[in-house]
C-alpha cells in the first residue's frame, strides 16, 4: 500500500539533501527597482510602485515600458 507524501519545495531541498544558495545575498543588483526574494533554488522579485515583474519574476520592469512595448 503507497502512501502518498506531499512536500513543499523547501522541504524536498532538504529532504534531498541539496543546498540553496541565496542569490540575493551573494549577487549584486538582483531585481532593480524592487526586493529580491530568496527561495528554494531560485529568487523572486517584489517590484516598487510602478514596476510589474517579468521574465519569471526576476526582473522588475516599468510599467510604462510594458505598455510601448505591446503595440
Amino acid at each position: 500500500d503507497k502512501k502518498n507524501v506531499h512536500l513543499n519545495l523547501t522541504d524536498m531541498f532538504y529532504y534531498l539533501g541539496m543546498t540553496d544558495i541565496d542569490e540575493c545575498r551573494i549577487s549584486y543588483g538582483l531585481c532593480a527597482n524592487g526586493e529580491c526574494v530568496n527561495t528554494p533554488g531560485a529568487f523572486r522579485c517584489e517590484c516598487e510602485e510602478g514596476f510589474i515583474p517579468v521574465m519569471m519574476d526576476q526582473m522588475c520592469m516599468g510599467k510604462l515600458i510594458m505598455d510601448y512595448t505591446t503595440y
